[in-house]
């Protein structure tokens, strides 16, 4: 937002591991702040750190001498995690420069322009209002907290953990209580291999479990290969950063393929009414010979 005339409100986002120092004097228009020194003694943001607000300098240049404060749409947040946060005014002796919120915060440090907050255990999605009187004119910003929950945990489960060749088992990973599953990947890999990947999609309100299940065909040598189920939360695009986790590797025990049973009982029916029969054949043969022998033998005497 443009401020209009001599009055200008700043409010910056910060790691705990930026440096401040008073001065801010001989800072270029459009360039960009980084952790080196220089620029006389201003702010240095890290911006290569996860949750910085923007690569971008926080003054653009819009070509009539006035600069506009450049901000991301949503910082995003883990969990529990404390912030600092600066409020700073352009004027020399700003009235009732605050930082309004409803969470825990301490005031650090402060000088004539400038006061710099932490903020603790921000637990869940909160606004942030930073504003100060000049000359009688009050300027307020408002900045959005998204809080996110990363993947801490990451559990794989194989079932059945024994199976024989040719048969179906089933790979299951469980992230629990992550937030927002937007972003959210999970991959699911047999030593280094992919054997799925599921991405998943929109948000939810509270933390929850995310689930992947896969069935598969299990192999005489995956009983040689280590199962694995990997977890990334990629929050760059929102403000955040990038969490990875991976599971312990789990092992399958394959075995031999047991008798189609069907197939078994089959052929012994099967060969089982051959023997019938041919034990059928055999004494019908042996009664007529009988017979006949015995026929033979009274005909000739």
């Amino acid at each position: 937002m443009i401020q209009q005339g001599p009055l200008k409100l700043l409010f910056s986002f910060l790691d705990p591991k930026d440096s401040f120092r008073r001065g801010c004097k001989g800072l270029s228009p459009a360039s960009e702040i980084s952790s080196s020194p220089g620029n006389n003694g201003c702010w240095k943001l890290d911006l290569g750190h996860p949750l910085s607000p923007s690569r971008q300098h926080p003054f653009a240049d819009t070509g009539s001498g006035v600069k506009a404060f450049v901000e991301p749409e949503l910082l995003m947040v883990e969990s529990g995690e404390s912030q600092l946060f600066n409020c700073t005014a352009s004027c020399t002796d700003p009235e009732k420069l605050v930082l309004e919120t409803e969470l825990n915060n301490i005031l650090l440090e402060s000088q004539a322009q400038w006061k710099l907050f932490q903020v603790d255990n921000i637990s869940k999605d909160v606004e942030l209002l930073c504003s100060f009187t000049c000359g009688g004119r009050q300027e307020t910003k408002v900045f959005n907290i998204t809080v996110f929950y990363p993947p801490k945990q990451v559990l794989l489960t194989l079932w059945p953990t024994s199976v024989a060749a040719g048969t179906l088992f089933t790979i299951e990973c469980r992230v629990p209580a992550v937030a927002p599953l937007e972003g959210l990947t999970v991959t699911l890999l047999r030593g280094t291999e992919i054997l799925y990947i599921q991405t998943f999609v929109g948000t939810a309100p509270s933390p929850q479990d995310a689930v992947v299940s896969h069935n598969t065909t299990a192999h005489r040598e995956d009983g040689h290969h280590n199962f694995l189920c990997e977890a990334q939360m990629d929050l760059r695009s929102r403000g955040g950063g990038l969490v990875h986790r991976v599971s312990d590797p789990q092992r399958l025990e394959v075995k031999e393929p047991e008798p189609n049973t069907p197939m078994v009982a089959l052929i012994t029916t099967v060969t089982v009414l051959l023997l019938v029969v041919v034990t059928l054949v055999l004494l019908c043969q042996y009664r007529w010979w009988t017979a006949f022998h015995t026929w033979y033998w009274w005909y000739n005497h």
